[in-house]
């Protein structure tokens, strides 16, 4: 599909399970052993309603505000390890205009990424292009579609447990507080629209299972700037992409929790 015709068209957001490998991959490959069926989950959410939630909540946060040629989001990929304040650096991606034409419809946009590697080293910057298109006759990005919310196509079943909603605010990172006028924020904080619920991967014979907690956060706030093959890159209308659960290390279990953060931006 075109860049024209993808940018009006918003997928599943990492609602599968790849988007945090290797932390699912990991444990969703090698270790379905995970928890017996004790645990009292709680009613059962669809897939649809669980993508209803997303849908809403994405809809709201994708509208197409004016882009300047200063244009930019960052975000920061970490990992944080029970009982540590550490934050171990997992990646980076930034987004920014790199270009628009006369009009500021057709907006080009430059996406660099780095990556950790399992030796602890990073990947150089890997740069890529994308595009998209401002119709005259819209102000919105349009129609929202959901993929699936289909884990890896491994030997197992997924059901949703604990979907929640709720609104609150959250600080502007701390590059954007440091400004004189915090980005254009006023007051200095991020409006959000936070959507959380849990994900539980069964095995073939329902015995064992994983449990998954997705937290996102949404905001009508800052630019939306959407690319990717199927447009499931953070944007600007989710600031917030987190997956957490219980790893065996060592013979304990720890809980382990990466997210994709919002760590700088330029309206």
């Amino acid at each position: 599909m075109s860049g024209t015709k993808r940018a009006w068209w918003y997928h599943a957001l990492y609602l599968s399970l790849p988007r945090a490998t290797p932390l699912a991959l990991v444990l969703l490959s090698s270790c379905m052993k995970a928890t017996e069926k004790k645990e009292d989950l709680g009613p059962a959410y669809s897939e649809q309603q669980i993508n209803d939630a997303i849908i809403k909540a994405a809809s709201k946060g994708a509208h197409l505000r004016p882009v300047s040629s200063s244009t930019f989001l960052s975000f920061a990929n970490t990992r944080r390890i029970e009982n540590s304040e550490t934050m171990i650096n997992l990646g980076q991606r930034l987004v920014k205009v790199k270009d628009m034409d006369s009009t500021g419809s057709h907006i080009t946009l430059e996406i660099t990424e780095k990556q950790r590697r399992n030796d602890g080293t990073f990947s150089p910057d890997i740069v890529s292009e994308d595009y998209f298109d401002i119709p005259a006759s819209t102000a919105s990005a349009g129609t929202a579609v959901m993929g699936t919310l289909k884990p890896l196509a491994l030997d197992f079943t997924a059901t949703y447990h604990h979907l929640r909603e709720s609104d609150g605010t959250r600080d502007a990172p701390p590059a954007v507080r440091g400004r004189s006028n915090c980005a254009g924020l006023n007051p200095c904080t991020i409006p959000v629209h936070y959507v959380q619920f849990d994900i539980v991967a069964w095995s073939k014979d329902q015995s064992t299972y994983q449990k998954f907690s997705r937290d996102f956060a949404f905001t009508e706030a800052l630019p939306y700037l959407p690319f990717g093959s199927n447009l499931t890159r953070l944007t600007g209308s989710p600031i917030l992409d987190c997956i957490s659960t219980f790893v065996p290390i060592d013979g304990r279990t720890v809980y382990v929790r990466d997210c994709m953060d919002l760590d700088d931006f330029q309206k």
